[in-house]
């Protein structure tokens, strides 16, 4: 502030502004000539970036501190707002949480179930599999709809899910999204279990396995990979980086303290949020910019008191 002042003196000894705003006693104004714009012009960029260059500013954090230790310094006061950032386990340990239920986006392939048991029709109706009564051509046919209906999920992706813990999938129909537990999907190999095994009294599994099921099922869910990364990705942003704020003027803490876990965390918090402000690609230039406006408003002003 000092250094303010003394300079905002120095502009009212200024020959051009004495000149022109205290002694003239003419009516003659010092934009009446294009030297005189220059001129003055001239002298107000130059107090304008000597003040800003003098201005205080933060360049670095100059505390040296450890979690369990006394702090060696004065009183610690925020000099602006910054948040308490969580430390990267704490982040990540959330994310996580909040990852576990997460639900991948597939969408469903109706032609799938229609090619299949189509070509299972044609392939029993001309003979291709001897010696099958063709009472199994409707039971086949009315389980295949049945699993198609349910879904069946490429086999590896159903068992990655499962191993991860993933509770399901949802399955884009229309605009709705319809949950389905994973217990609940099919994988070929499952649902060619289903198909052998779901009425074995009535209809033999040897006389099944000559049908060839697996020829006749395919996975008809597809990974949505678009919704599913965009939704993953708004999860993760759902996550806050900061646990609360420091006001302004907020104590951080006292000399002689014990730096307890909380406060170290603080501590970091100001550190990193000083060092992101003089970045000059985060807040820098934005901090320069404001001081300089702030700081041409102030010569302004004087300009226009001394023209009175």
């Amino acid at each position: 502030m000092r250094k303010f002042v003394a300079i905002i003196k120095i502009l009212q000894r200024t020959p051009l502004v004495k000149k022109h705003f205290i002694m003239s006693s003419e009516s003659s104004s010092p934009f009446s000539t294009l030297k005189g714009w220059f001129t003055l012009g001239g002298t107000l960029l130059a107090v304008v970036v000597l003040l800003v260059y003098f201005l205080p500013r933060d360049t670095k954090f100059g505390y040296e501190y450890e979690q369990g230790r006394p702090w060696r310094y004065n009183s610690l006061i925020a000099t602006f707002d910054f948040p308490i950032y969580k430390t990267q386990e704490e982040v990540e340990t959330e994310r996580d949480s909040a990852l576990k239920d997460f639900q991948p986006f597939y969408t469903k392939n109706e032609q799938t179930a229609k090619h299949q048991i189509m070509a299972f029709r044609s392939d029993f109706l001309t003979g291709k599999f001897k010696d099958v009564p063709v009472n199994y051509l409707y039971h086949i046919e009315r389980l295949l709809t049945s699993v198609y209906s349910v879904g069946i999920v490429d086999s590896e992706e159903l068992a990655n899910m499962a191993r991860d813990l993933t509770p399901g999938i949802k399955v884009v129909e229309g605009t709705e999204a319809i949950f389905h537990p994973l217990q609940s999907l099919y994988s070929t190999r499952s649902a060619y279990e289903y198909v052998v095994y779901a009425d074995t009294f009535h209809y033999s599994r040897r006389v099944l396995a000559r049908c060839n099921l697996n020829n006749y099922l395919e996975p008809n869910l597809s990974l949505d990979s678009v919704k599913t990364r965009s939704a993953r990705e708004d999860v993760i942003a759902s996550v806050s980086p900061a646990s609360g704020m420091v006001q302004s003027g907020q104590r951080i803490i006292d000399r002689g303290e014990i730096i307890s876990a909380e406060q170290y965390n603080i501590l970091q918090s100001f550190e990193n949020e000083l060092v992101r402000r003089n970045d000059p690609s985060e807040g820098f230039w934005i901090v320069i910019t404001g001081q300089t406006i702030f700081v041409a408003c102030i010569i302004i002003s004087v300009m226009i008191y001394l023209k009175l």
